[in-house]
């Protein structure tokens, strides 16, 4: 009698056997938990299916498939193979985009644009839907099931960001290109209401907008946002008491024509900072204009 048990090289527990092969024996009437699927071999690791040789002889079975372009049925010795021959691999169908125009190659027969850009672009007014009852999957009750109602919240908020990235893609698609009206540059904004092209243009108007608002603040008047650019192209560029123009590129210079914002009713008389008490005059009318009522102006001054 060895001192080995008969099934591995432990120590013998009772009957020739170990610990574990005896406690199997007594359980399940046999040392082996699982059985081979292919040839019936008993399996001393029940997480296993197939044993060693059927392991090793497992061969690839070819699948029948149709064929992607000409739909003849042919066996495929691998999974992704999707088409019958070399012929039928390189075969494109020549469209017309529906968005642009172009035309474009495609095996897809439902394809109906040539790019990204342009599918989005033509899917920007959906058809309405009827609206349908959420279907929770299966893994999805498995998560909340296992994790609680604090995770399974997190899932959503990440659902609804990518929804959102995806409304935000198709809404800068459709985002037209425009001319800042601070610098007049062209630009294609993130949004539809951007109407600067860059932060400096941005600060700039409203630094400009600010400063003399806040100066009517100081003298108890009414005040509004007031923007010099705005009065300039209401007014021609061009000076309100002379008439001589003021081109745009002479703005806060020191030149004689250079165009400045004036107020009909001088605020520190009580006049109001609005648009329609704000006029457009070169920087040699506007001095001598200064806070007095009924200016004429130089020639008749």
């Amino acid at each position: 009698m060895t001192d080995h048990c008969l099934h591995c090289s432990t120590q013998v527990f009772s009957k020739g056997m170990c610990v574990k092969h005896y406690t199997r024996m007594r359980k399940h009437g046999t040392i082996h938990t699982a059985h081979c699927e292919d040839c019936g071999v008993g399996l001393e690791n029940a997480r296993l299916n197939k044993c060693d040789d059927c392991r090793a002889a497992r061969t690839w079975h070819p699948t029948t498939k149709a064929c992607g372009v000409c739909g003849d049925f042919f066996e495929a010795k691998a999974g992704h193979w999707l088409y019958c021959s070399d012929q039928c691999r390189t075969y494109y169908l020549v469209k017309d985009c529906q968005q642009c125009g172009t035309e474009f190659k495609s095996k897809d027969t439902t394809q109906k644009f040539c790019s990204h850009e342009c599918g989005v672009l033509g899917r920007v007014e959906p058809k309405p839907r009827k609206k349908k009852e959420r279907h929770i999957s299966h893994d999805d009750r498995l998560m909340y099931k296992r994790w609680g109602k604090r995770l399974f919240a997190h899932m959503e908020r990440k659902r609804c960001q990518l929804r959102e990235r995806r409304l935000k893609r198709v809404a800068y698609l459709s985002i037209p290109i425009i001319d800042c009206i601070e610098c007049g540059a062209e630009f294609k904004g993130k949004r539809l209401s951007q109407v600067y092209c860059s932060p400096i243009c941005s600060k700039a108007a409203s630094k400009r907008t600010h400063r003399k608002r806040y100066k009517a603040r100081l003298r108890l008047v009414k005040t509004e946002r007031v923007d010099p650019n705005i009065v300039f192209d209401r007014d021609g560029w061009a000076c309100q008491s002379c008439g001589e123009p003021t081109p745009r590129e002479l703005r806060g210079m020191n030149e004689p024509l250079s165009p400045e914002l004036d107020h009909i009713h001088p605020v520190s008389k009580g006049g109001a900072h609005s648009y329609a008490n704000t006029q457009c005059l070169c920087r040699q009318c506007n001095a001598g204009k200064s806070d007095s009522l009924g200016w004429k102006g130089i020639a008749e001054a």
